[in-house]
């Protein structure tokens, strides 16, 4: 059973493989070959039925003959011949339907088969022009029937009554199953075809939300990117304004402080640049890479406090550090996610603190973590505003002094690196009592000191 399933459906779908499902093509071909065989398989069983019923050799040949072409139907569609399978059986079985007409005159009605043939000319055949043409070529065949019926141009040989009216229930019974076989076929490429529609759809919207998905990522990391190289960049300036404004040379070591700030400021800065140059090699996203390396944390620190101190000192705030004793000389981490850590709550302090008030920078060891705490004096956040502050963008609200250029993305990006670095972030904040940020860090081997590598003091200087 199993051998014969598999032959009826290497049959069927002889030809077709390869074919995509979406190709009108499939369709027709497992249609032609699926028609073809129960058109066969009824002229085998019928022709030598109503042949040993008859003693008429003529049905017998026309049945056979039938069945032997309908099988090379298959066999060009097997061999990619569509166009010759398509015509061949729309002309084999209006020679058939004349044949068989001509024969047994309307003893079996044969004539009903226009209908049929009608349907398969739909179903076979795409171009308009080929369909117009071959259902007129049919309707000529009906015309010829009738002529033939009515003036006996071919006589019809004689069949007792009794077998006259089985032949004529048999012809019924094939006729209406090939129409429902039909209907079943265009009603399977149309199920078919609708699927195929629905799962383009599907995937149409998949490909949408994807794209909507890339272009708020390129949305953001052009926020990033900006608030970033912003914040580098501010120091920077700073330094150099003051710089510019200086009129002598009367403190040298003033100037040699300057420049060493100026220099960590454009170290920073170009570490920045680098990794959003990085960010085009990953669609994972910029932050999603980890480049540990020994970093003197107080030292780093330190600096960042440094050049935290010029845009400060514009509002008459004073940033006071504190580094615990227990703080190893260096710590292995991602230098660039600890300076856009540092930089970020730090920024976010100086813009929000009050005029004239201090800034408290603790960096201490807690467990298995070093954590750096920042403490403003500014007005505080209320318990609406503490939900809110990891949102991106939140935008606070922006007057004279706070937040003139800010983009809402400060403690958005911190809490993404910090998760990146496997640390964890807290807020306390309440209403007319400041801010304070604490950024927990896992602390690396407790190793006392490392000797930096120097290849790896920036990422892909």
């Amino acid at each position: 059973m199993n051998k014969l399933k598999k032959l009826w459906n290497s049959l069927v779908y002889a030809g077709s493989e390869g074919l995509a499902d979406h190709n009108p093509q499939r369709g027709t071909c497992i249609g032609l070959n699926l028609m073809s065989l129960w058109i066969a398989l009824i002229n085998l069983s019928l022709g030598l039925v109503f042949y040993l019923l008859s003693g008429i050799f003529a049905v017998f040949l026309g049945s056979y003959l039938g069945a032997a072409l309908m099988s090379l139907l298959i066999w060009l569609n097997y061999r990619r011949m569509y166009n010759a399978a398509n015509i061949g059986f729309y002309l084999i079985l209006n020679a058939a339907t004349f044949y068989f007409s001509s024969l047994m005159g309307r003893a079996i009605e044969a004539q009903l088969m226009i209908v049929f043939l009608i349907g398969s000319v739909l179903f076979i055949f795409e171009k308009i022009a080929l369909r117009i043409l071959c259902i007129t070529t049919t309707i000529m065949v009906l015309i010829l029937l009738e002529l033939n019926f009515k003036y006996q141009l071919v006589k019809p040989v004689e069949i007792a009554e009794p077998l006259r009216d089985i032949m004529r229930w048999s012809a019924y019974a094939v006729i209406i199953f090939l129409v429902i076989l039909i209907f079943y076929l265009y009603t399977r490429n149309n199920s078919r075809l609708l699927n195929r529609l629905k799962d383009y759809s599907g995937q149409i919207e998949v490909n949408l939300e994807k794209e909507e998905r890339e272009n708020r990522m390129k949305t953001i990391f052009i926020s990033n990117a900006y608030h970033e190289v912003r914040g580098s960049f501010f120091g920077v300036f700073v330094i150099i304004q003051i710089l510019s404004e200086m009129e002598g040379m009367e403190k040298l070591q003033d100037w040699k402080k300057l420049i060493f700030n100026l220099r960590s400021a454009c170290e920073n800065l170009k570490m920045v640049l680098n990794n959003i140059l990085e960010y085009s090699k990953y669609s994972s996203g910029i932050h999603d890479q980890i480049y540990p390396e020994p970093v003197n944390i107080r030292q780093l620190i330190r600096n960042l406090v440094d050049i935290g101190q010029y845009s400060a000192s514009e509002k008459m705030v004073h940033i006071d550090l504190f580094v615990s004793g227990d703080i190893p000389e260096f710590v292995e981490c991602d230098r660039l996610k600890i300076t856009q850590i540092a930089t970020n709550i730090m920024s976010n302090a100086i813009k929000f603190t009050r005029r004239e008030s201090s800034i408290q920078v603790r960096i201490e060891k807690e467990s298995n973590y070093w954590k750096i705490n920042v403490e403003d004096a500014g007005e505080g956040m209320n318990s609406e505003k503490m939900d809110r502050i990891f949102e991106q963008p939140f935008v606070t609200e922006k007057n004279s002094d706070q937040n003139r250029e800010g983009v809402g993305l400060g403690l958005h990006i911190t809490r993404h690196l910090v998760a990146t670095l496997k640390g964890k972030i807290m807020v306390n904040s309440k209403k007319g009592e400041g801010t304070s940020v604490t950024v927990y860090i896992p602390m690396a081997s407790p190793v006392e000191k490392i000797v930096p590598r120097m290849d790896r003091l920036f990422v892909n200087s």
